[in-house]
């Protein structure tokens, strides 16, 4: 009888060692980021993105808000996935004109208050840069990302992408101020692995102007 229990007891014990190594979850790799500039200070804003180079990845549409608040594009940049879209409402007490003469999506939302514009929708990869036909010093960016593995540096320089496989990925870094358009590493990930990269960006001088439009605008106005 003690025989027949301690043969059931590790069969099941086999069991579930079994399903956890060969059928069971596997731990994904993580990639974290840090980004510098040339004075080794933290790089905000910097959009990181994960390719995988042997597999194909899913591509979920999404829908993301950038707001328009005290004459500011709130968040400055965000990360879409390729046929996402993008609404702009507008919480400020005046009207404001969002457009963009970029290649990856050119359009414009003619003067408006409130909630009113019909969302936007990226269908090509690439970078859009949105001005404001009132505010000459609005600047907000739309990445659209051919990868769902994606991130943006926080006040700290940080990011974290996550739900990684074991592949090589093609990581790309990306901001507004980068004196090259792109920069690209290749990056080979190992399962359960965590991976720290470090990356100095060459940023352009910051150039920000705000001036105050004149009456003729009305209550377009600043």
């Amino acid at each position: 009888m003690f025989f027949n229990r301690s043969l059931k007891l590790l069969s099941k014990v086999l069991t579930v060692f079994f399903c956890f190594t060969v059928g069971g979850p596997v731990e994904a790799a993580v990639l974290k980021i840090q980004a510098i500039d040339q004075q080794n200070k933290p790089v905000e804003n910097a959009v990181i993105t994960a390719t995988p180079l042997f597999s194909k990845v899913e591509i979920v549409k999404q829908t993301k808000i950038i707001d328009q608040i005290n004459k500011e594009y709130v968040p400055r940049v965000v990360i879409i996935s390729k046929g996402s879209s993008v609404k702009f409402p507008n919480k400020d007490n005046i009207r404001h004109h969002v457009y963009s003469f970029s290649k990856a999506k050119q359009f414009e939302l003619p003067l408006y208050e409130g909630s009113t514009a019909p969302p936007v929708e990226f269908n090509s990869e690439g970078t859009v840069t949105l001005g404001c036909n009132i505010h000459d010093w609005m600047r907000g960016y739309v990445y659209i990302s051919e990868t769902p593995f994606a991130a943006l540096t926080d006040k700290k320089g940080a990011a974290v992408i996550q739900e990684l496989t074991e592949e090589t990925y093609r990581v790309d870094f990306w901001h507004p101020r980068l004196k090259k358009t792109l920069i690209s590493r290749e990056i080979k990930l190992q399962q359960d692995s965590i991976e720290t990269v470090k990356i100095r960006l060459q940023l352009k001088q910051l150039i920000k102007k705000r001036q105050k439009m004149k009456t003729r605008f009305g209550r377009y106005s600043d």
